[in-house]
């Protein structure tokens, strides 16, 4: 069947369109203002990339903005090797003329955003001179996935695609009016080349828009005739206008050491810099998506998911598969059918084709890291092609015999595309769902987020927004028993809940049946308890919150980055800190700095999981932090202890310390917080290795000792015991053979004047990578000391007063996780996933758990009412009950 003809473009640019068709523009106007503005201010806080962004149009401002940013000069662009400036000086602008709110920062893309559907119809309109096509495009780009979705966001592609397409529309307007004979003033070529200036300086996007725009002119032969015209304006103007978006720069140079002080001079090596930058950068992220599988199911980008025990608000960014393979299905047929076109028709369907190539067959180029949402600028061609593909096919059908079957099936067509719309709409705009009712109808796997293996680099998909798999687990018979436990701590303030490490509490609840429910993978820490109600991070960048007793998940939010400590927790707030273990800079006077994306403490109502505040550090927080009188205290991957309030999140005081804190998480005793960092200066091991101790009095540093060790010191968490501070660090590496070489070793530090007491060896051997961790966490109960070495498979137990060994014996796998005293019993949890119980006294075995846990990390067994919780690197949370 072929497409229909379509007259060519007759009558005058001045006359005017029919009523009903200026209606019906304005009509999808309104409907796309409605979709993007409803609901844009009700995200109280930053989402997704905002906290880039926002932050940075603060800086512009000379505004202190919400997040910290680290060497920060008011007036700047804080992100100078991201993006180009433009898109954050309209949030900037936004913010001046109205005020610091939500719907203030997102305002821009929402003006421009509301605009785009009516200019994809006159686009439309150029290329097939039809009006229904027009109002079809405009349709489909009004209810488009990706357009809504970046338009309700701060981020730069919400205005770079409006300004995209604007432009191209301008393009061909001047080529109707080349083919009409009818004069192009230089007026309009300016302000063509200046709107596609300004998409660049919004966004690279407008780069590929330049390609097509370049290409496309020089292959028409209406404007290849008028080269000289048109290249010097596509050429100085768009690259004027650029290097204008920079204009805060002019006065005194961008203030960045690795530039050259001449603004001028300093902004080709910037952009070099950013293109180098952008074009090679990757990293793991769990919504990125191949860029060759945009055009089937593809992963979405997830803005906002926030999942409770009866709905959940998700703000997914993708467009429709089911129009995406309409369009792609239009566009392989009016290339079949080009013959059988007029000349104007084939051109649409070959410009289409362009269309295609720039703004998606580029992004198979680059190696970089990709999002779906880079794809939105091709989306809205592929909604031009739909809505030429369906009305031409419709035209064409209606003079075939057997035209009310094929009618009828394209109808079914366009009530499919309503209903796929229909159904997908919440996703798109954030509207309060039931939990079950995408996963009871249709939800496919690629929709949930990647995750990545901790034994290998490999990734997988798992669901965020379901009862996570639930799996029965078998009870540990033969348990002896214990005597009364202490109560569980309310705040749970530090890691374990106690600086001793001995996560052993009494409750009033019991788990009768034991079970494991499946989180991601990677639990690296243990979880915190408040009640009966345990909260867990994952290095999947999410934080649930599961009732204990009845496994029921209550809620479950997302997060901006890997978490990888144990939230602490207070009346009804959660805080956790977020980071990653990516080196991201180095300082000659600090060494490394560790932690990219969005590193900082966050924190989220107990009950919801609503986001209640966001403290930016500039470097990791993967440690657990701590809470005293209403402040929280974490030391982070740029060697800083920063003191935060509780309630609003606001910085109290900060204190420059040295290198970087991993996962040591801080103790505090009285008036004073110990810590341990490291500080690489070349590249593993550390340069310096040292234990903090912090009057939060006076906000000074009362002692530092720098450990004869190599390794390890900033991802061991110090127990307290008595006057003593145990910590073990790593004093010889080797790398050699199948993993690296490494001894363990455990310091006992006088926490009043930081002398080393004693110290003991436990032991060496070799872990399987780098990556592994390289020593085990102390606990302290009374005036013993024992701990686990992940090097010789060995638990020892010393006395804390002499470091006199009382004993040690082999398990059947390395220890990095702290053990836990059950009354005159140690129970320890293996790298292996295998759980023993020793005799605390003399290490003589007790019993085995006869349940395989799956690989664990650092993350200690948390003993609650005898139900034991164990935490695991393979991502499950494991419940089980002891019978006494």
């Amino acid at each position: 069947m072929a497409y229909a003809r379509i007259q060519e473009w007759t009558h005058p640019a001045t006359e005017s369109q029919p009523f009903w068709y200026r209606a019906a523009l304005g009509a999808v106007t309104i409907l796309a203002l409605l979709l993007r503005v409803l609901g844009v201010g009700t995200y109280p806080k930053l989402i997704y990339d905002e906290y880039y962004y926002v932050p940075a149009a603060d800086v512009l401002l000379h505004r202190h903005p919400p997040t910290l940013i680290k060497n920060m000069v008011p007036g700047i662009d804080p992100n100078l090797l991201s993006h180009p400036p433009l898109a954050k000086e309209l949030i900037a602008l936004s913010i001046y003329l109205l005020g610091n709110h939500p719907w203030v920062w997102r305002l821009p893309g929402v003006v421009l955003g509301s605009v785009a559907p009516l200019i994809v119809g006159l686009i439309a309109f150029e290329l097939f001179n039809n009006r229904a096509v027009s109002v079809g495009a405009a349709s489909l780009a009004a209810v488009d996935g990706l357009l809504i979705t970046m338009s309700r966001v701060a981020l730069p592609d919400s205005p770079a695609v409006p300004l995209v397409l604007i432009g191209v529309w301008l393009m061909l307007a001047i080529l109707r009016r080349l083919r009409r004979g009818q004069p192009v003033s230089w007026a309009r070529w300016s302000g063509f080349a200046a709107v596609m200036g300004l998409a660049l300086a919004a966004e690279w996007i407008g780069g590929q828009a330049l390609v097509l725009a370049a290409c496309w002119l020089a292959a028409v032969p209406e404007s290849r005739r008028h080269w000289k015209r048109w290249l010097p304006a596509l050429v100085v103007i768009p690259f004027a206008i650029y290097y204008a978006s920079y204009f805060y720069a002019w006065p005194s140079g961008y203030h960045q050491p690795w530039l050259p002080r001449n603004p001028f001079w300093a902004f080709f090596p910037l952009q070099v810099m950013i293109f180098t930058d952008m074009w090679h950068l990757t990293f793991f992220h769990p919504w990125t998506a191949n860029a060759w599988t945009w055009l089937g199911i593809p992963r979405p980008t997830a803005l906002l998911l926030t999942v409770s025990s009866h709905q959940t608000i998700r703000m997914m960014a993708f467009s429709d598969p089911w129009v995406v393979w309409m369009g792609l299905a239009s566009l392989a047929g009016g290339l079949l059918l080009l013959r059988r076109q007029p000349v104007g028709q084939r051109r649409a369907w070959v410009f289409l084709l362009w269309w295609l190539l720039c703004f998606y067959g580029t992004w198979l180029l680059t190696p970089r890291s990709k999002f779906l949402y880079y794809f939105t600028t091709a989306s809205a061609g592929l909604d031009v092609a739909a809505a030429a593909g369906l009305v031409l096919a419709w035209r064409a059908a209606a003079r075939l015999p057997w035209r009310l079957w094929a009618q009828t099936g394209l109808a079914v067509l366009d009530v499919l595309s309503v209903l796929s719309i229909a159904y997908l709409l919440p996703l798109w705009v954030g509207i309060a769902m039931p939990r079950p009712f995408y996963h009871a109808i249709w939800w496919p796997s690629q929709w949930n987020p990647r995750v990545q293996s901790h034994q290998a680099s490999t990734t997988q998909s798992f669901s965020l927004t379901l009862h996570p798999t639930r799996q029965a687990v078998g009870s540990w018979t033969g348990v002896p028993q214990a005597a009364a436990q202490a109560p569980l701590p309310s705040p749970w303030a530090v890691l374990r809940g106690q600086d001793s490490h001995n996560s052993v509490y009494a409750a009033s609840w019991r788990v009768k049946t034991g079970y494991a429910l499946k989180l991601g993978t990677a639990l690296a820490e243990a979880p915190a308890m408040a009640g009966s109600i345990v909260y867990q991070e994952t290095m999947s960048d999410q934080l649930y919150a599961v009732n204990v007793p009845t496994g029921t998940v209550l809620w479950s939010v997302g997060l901006p980055n890997m978490a990888m400590g144990t939230p602490v927790v207070e009346g009804q707030i959660v805080v956790v800190g977020l980071g990653n273990s990516v080196f991201q800079r180095f300082t000659r006077s600090h060494g490394w700095i560790r932690g990219t994306g969005a590193s900082g403490l966050m924190a989220l109502n107990a009950a919801t999981g609503h986001e209640l505040w966001w403290y930016h550090t500039g470097g990791e927080s993967m440690a657990t932090p701590a809470i005293q009188r209403n402040t929280v205290y974490d030391v982070t991957g740029a060697g800083r202890l920063v003191a935060v309030n509780l309630n609003t999140g606001q910085e109290q005081w900060s204190l420059r310390l040295a290198g970087f804190d991993s996962t040591s998480s801080p103790v505090i005793v009285g008036h004073h917080l110990y810590v341990a960092t490291n500080a690489y200066f070349s590249s593993y091991p550390a340069k310096r290795s040292t234990v903090w101790s912090v009057n939060l009095l006076t906000h000074r540093v009362a002692w530092s000792r720098n450990l004869p060790v190599k390794s390890g010191l900033s991802d061991c968490s110090l127990a307290v015991g008595g006057h003593n501070l145990y910590i073990a660090g790593v004093p010889a590496i080797t790398n050699g053979g199948r993993g690296p070489g490494l001894s363990n070793r455990l310091f006992a530090v006088n926490r009043y004047t930081g002398h080393v007491g004693w110290s003991q060896p436990l032991g060496a051997g070799r872990l399987q990578a780098l990556s592994d961790v390289e020593e085990g966490i102390p606990l302290a109960v009374g005036n013993r000391v024992y701990i686990g070495s992940p090097a010789s498979d060995r638990v020892f137990a010393f006395d804390g007063s002499n470091g006199r060994k009382l004993w040690s014996r082999r398990v059947g796998a390395g220890v990095t996780a702290n053990p836990v005293l059950w009354g005159s019993n140690l129970l320890v949890a293996g790298m292996n996933g295998q759980l023993d119980l020793l005799n605390a006294n003399t290490g003589r075995m007790v019993g085995r758990d006869p349940v395989l846990m799956g690989p664990i990390g650092a993350a200690s067994p948390l003993i609650v009412g005898g139900t034991l919780i164990q935490a695991t690197m393979g991502g499950q949370l494991m419940v089980q009950p002891w019978a006494h």
